[in-house]
């Protein structure tokens, strides 16, 4: 029965305001989870207006790892007041962080509560971005804590068949696929009022390396290749983390509410994703295909994601040589297809994913 089991949400960065891939991913995740009886825990630096009761934040000086670890115990105490006495407690860890403060948690929580059942929601292998960006003392210790997670954890996910087969050969683990979505809540919120100028887009945060690679080529090859034949192209980046404003034609938009960047998306002659290296699956490319945007991007870029073999809208170019080239002629196609936008809204709707996933896994 409902009432005998009780859902803490665990994230270790902002939910709320929803302006990020990540709390898109864990926000309509929560949102939609079938049993009322639950409540998120959330650390963040950023203005939170939200009252919802169920959304609880703990508020960090700023995005730093020694303010989290600190905020941990805020964070723990928390989830075990409000778990405290029930028949069958679950916490869910939300994935995209650094894996030390998901091991911390999980451990603290299962001293307290040791019948606590664990779902570590799993957004993309960790321990694959870390051994690319980060020296080998983090590579390792990430490596040892991301298995015992998996390990420790009662449930665990994979975004895609990819990922269920990386996960399987790093830790032995088998895990149950439950691909990214989104709250098509949003999408019915889209302006109709246009933007008097035209524009290519990426969205991502610049602080996240993969995204700073990819931003870096656009601004700095892509872009200057482009403008010889379309002088009047602007380049929109969201997401956050970019300073420098020293080029006329890159609008820097930060971040935005979530029913803004689709109307951003929506409107743009295509979104470009010269991504080089990263790991689960692309949000951006959920989104772009929900609401209709035209796709160029590397094999990285839609690593794990289905979309249909019509190449109307999705161009894959693994030379970034081809990019401006490619961009030039999609900027000459207006392409739209509405069937196209209902399967993927049907596809990756996270309402439907959400229930078929609890359905899964909670008898």
């Amino acid at each position: 029965m409902y009432n005998k089991k009780k859902f803490a949400f665990a994230a270790f960065y902002p939910v709320l305001p929803n302006t990020s891939g990540s709390s898109e991913v864990s926000g309509s995740f929560y949102k939609y989870w079938p049993n009322n009886n639950k409540k998120i825990f959330y650390l963040t630096h950023l203005k939170d207006s939200n009252k919802n009761k169920k959304f609880q934040s703990i508020k960090i000086f700023k995005e730093n790892p020694c303010f989290k670890i600190i905020a941990l115990i805020t964070l723990s105490y928390r989830i075990i007041k409000f778990l405290k006495n029930i028949k069958q407690p679950y916490l869910i860890i939300e994935g995209p962080s650094w894996i030390l403060y998901s091991y911390i948690t999980l451990k603290v929580i299962k001293y307290f509560i040791p019948n606590i059942k664990i779902i570590y929601h799993s957004h993309s292998i960790e321990y694959e971005i870390r051994k690319k960006f980060n020296n080998k003392i983090i590579s390792c210790l990430t490596y040892f804590l991301e298995k015992k997670v998996f390990t420790l954890s009662d449930f665990s996910t994979s975004v895609s068949e990819n990922e269920y087969k990386k996960i399987y050969s790093l830790y032995k683990k088998k895990t149950i696929i439950f691909q990214n979505g989104i709250d098509l809540d949003y999408v019915k919120k889209i302006s109709k009022k246009k933007i008097n100028y035209k524009y290519i887009i990426y969205t991502g945060s610049y602080l996240y390396k993969p995204n700073k690679e990819a931003i870096d080529i656009l601004i700095n090859y892509i872009m200057p290749k482009i403008l010889g034949k379309n002088p009047d192209i602007k380049l929109v980046i969201t997401g956050g983390g970019y300073r420098k404003h020293e080029y006329k034609w890159l609008i820097n938009k930060g971040r935005l509410k979530k029913e803004e960047l689709y109307y951003y998306l929506k409107n743009a002659e295509c979104l470009v994703t010269p991504l080089l290296y990263g790991s689960g699956t692309r949000i951006k490319i959920i989104e772009a295909l929900c609401v209709g945007t035209k796709i160029i991007t590397t094999s990285i870029g839609i690593d794990g994601i289905k979309f249909l073999d019509n190449k109307n809208n999705v161009i894959i170019i693994n030379n970034l040589k081809l990019f401006p080239l490619y961009i030039n002629k999609l900027l000459r196609n207006n392409f739209s297809n509405k069937k196209d936008i209902i399967f993927y809204r049907t596809k990756f709707s996270m309402k439907n994913l959400t229930k078929n996933f609890y359905k899964k896994i909670i008898n």
